[in-house]
């Protein structure tokens, strides 16, 4: 597995606090794009501090910053918030 794409694992483990994301449960795909196919929701982040200070630190950072963009996580978490709040509303006039 390409650094890139160990350090797109390790982001996305860190910031949604994923836990059991052994070599089962991931792979790549051939053109190279991370694929996770199963994982836990934990409670702890963990030693993030470890991964993210060694090795190439600089490098991790480059690739953390272009996944954030790729994956135009800020947009996507907005949509999610409203998606929820809408559902929320939804059920709420449903249950009156």
């Amino acid at each position: 597995m390409s650094d890139e794409v160990m350090t797109q694992h390790e982001l996305i483990k860190r910031f949604f606090v994923l836990e059991d994301l052994h070599s089962m449960n991931y792979g790549v795909y051939a053109d190279g794009r991370l694929s996770i196919v199963d994982f836990k929701v934990g409670d702890s982040y963990g030693n993030a501090e470890t991964y993210w200070e060694s090795g190439n630190r600089q490098e991790r950072q480059r690739v953390a910053r272009q996944c954030f963009e790729s994956w135009k996580l800020e947009e996507m978490v907005i949509k999610a918030k409203d998606s929820i709040n809408e559902k929320t509303l939804q059920d709420e006039r449903d249950s009156s």
